[in-house]
This record gives C-alpha cells, sequence and structure tokens, in this order.
C-alpha cells in the first residue's frame, strides 16, 4: 500500500473522528437542554407547591416557570433571563445555531479532501507524463 493511499485513510479515520466528536458534543447540548427544562419543571412546582402553601392570594403567584425553550428563546430578544430559564435560553440557542454540527461537517469535509490530494496529485502527474511523452513521440 503507497504512502498516499495510507494518508488517505488516516485523513479518513480522523474525518471519521471529528463528525462523532460533533455528533457526541451536539447529544450532550441536547441532554443538557433537557436536563435544564426538568429541573425548571421541578423549580416551578415547588414555586406553586409554595405560593399554596402560603395561601397566596393572586393567580400570578401561582403559576408556574416557563419552561419551554422555543418560547424562551422568543421571549430572551426582549431582555436577559435569569436563572435556570436563562441557561436554558443559552443551551437551546447553542443547539438552534447548529454551529456544531456544521463545524463536524466542515471539518470532516476538509480532511476527506486533504486526504486525496496526494492520490490526485500523482495521477496528474501521470497523465501530464504521458501528454508530453505523446507530445514527444515517445513511449
Amino acid at each position: 500500500m503507497s504512502k498516499s493511499v495510507k494518508f488517505l485513510f488516516a485523513c479518513w479515520g480522523c474525518a471519521l473522528v471529528a463528525l462523532a466528536v460533533g455528533y457526541a458534543y451536539q447529544w450532550k447540548l441536547e441532554r443538557d437542554v433537557r436536563n435544564a427544562v426538568a429541573e425548571c419543571e421541578a423549580e416551578g412546582v415547588a414555586k406553586v407547591a409554595k405560593g399554596k402553601a402560603e395561601g397566596k392570594a393572586g393567580e400570578w403567584e401561582t403559576l408556574s416557570l416557563i419552561c419551554d425553550p422555543e418560547m424562551l428563546y422568543k421571549l430572551s430578544r426582549e431582555g436577559a433571563i435569569p436563572g435556570v430559564q436563562g441557561r436554558i435560553t443559552d443551551l437551546h440557542t447553542e443547539v438552534a445555531r447548529g454551529e456544531v454540527k456544521f463545524f463536524a461537517y466542515f471539518t470532516a469535509m476538509m480532511l476527506g479532501l486533504l486526504g486525496l490530494m496526494p492520490l490526485v496529485w500523482y495521477f496528474l502527474l501521470r497523465r501530464l507524463r504521458e501528454v508530453s511523452a505523446a507530445v514527444r513521440g515517445s513511449d
């Protein structure tokens, strides 16, 4: 096996590793969003229970927290959101941007093309040698 083929396989292996790392990080971000939503819902239930136990008069004092990532994302445009809701917004924004997947795809594609460069270069050199031999009239 030639060095250029070994280099190609090494680059493709690195590209697969880059894709796997990108997908693992994307999965981690999505899991973090789910965990933050669960934490927010637990805080909301605790807030409602505390409001009922203290005998709060207003209906608004027994409302739960908003934990929907899409809704929080829309509300975050108006201003910063504190606490667990802010964390949900930050994580959801990072997931929604898709930069992690784009970077993983881009890195894998560049590594794949980098691995092909020596093979293409030597292929073109052989064709150039054939053309120059044909022009000179030699074998």
